[in-house]
C-alpha cells in the first residue's frame, strides 16, 4: 500500500516534460492582448477555459503554463480574462481563456489589443 501511494504522488511530477523553459513575453501598453491570425487558428493546439471564480489571475497563469509545459508541441501560451463569453455556456460572466500554440517561438508581432479582454499574459519558449 505504501508503494502505491508513493507512485501516485510521484507520477504527476514525472508527467511534466523536462527541458522546455517558458519565458514571459512582456508587451507594452494595456494588457488586453489576443493572438493574431499568424497564431490562431492555424497554430492553435487547444484552449483552456474557466469561469473567473474558479481561479485567481496567478493560479490561472500557473495552470496555463503547466498545461503548455505538459504538451510537447506547445511553444507559446497566451491567457486573458474575457469580460463575457458566448463560448462557455453563453456566460455573461468573466471567463479565463488560455490558448496553447504550437510551432515557432511567438513574437510581439503575433498579438494585438482586443476590446473586452484584460489581464493578458504570454509565455513562449526560450530558444
Amino acid at each position: 500500500m505504501k508503494i502505491a501511494v508513493l507512485v501516485a504522488l510521484v507520477a504527476p511530477v514525472l508527467a511534466v516534460p523536462r527541458g522546455k523553459h517558458l519565458v514571459e513575453l512582456s508587451l507594452p501598453g494595456e494588457q488586453n492582448y489576443n493572438p493574431n491570425q499568424s497564431l490562431y487558428p492555424q497554430r492553435a493546439l487547444r484552449v483552456i477555459g474557466s469561469f473567473q471564480s474558479g481561479f485567481t489571475e496567478e493560479t490561472f497563469r500557473v495552470e496555463a503554463k503547466r498545461q503548455c509545459q505538459a504538451e510537447p508541441a506547445c511553444s507559446t501560451v497566451i491567457g486573458y480574462l474575457q469580460e463575457h463569453s458566448e463560448v462557455v455556456d453563453g456566460s455573461k460572466y468573466p471567463v479565463w481563456f488560455a490558448w496553447l500554440i504550437g510551432g515557432a517561438r511567438a513574437t510581439a508581432a503575433d498579438f494585438h489589443h482586443a476590446n473586452g479582454t484584460s489581464h493578458s499574459f504570454i509565455y513562449t519558449i526560450n530558444e
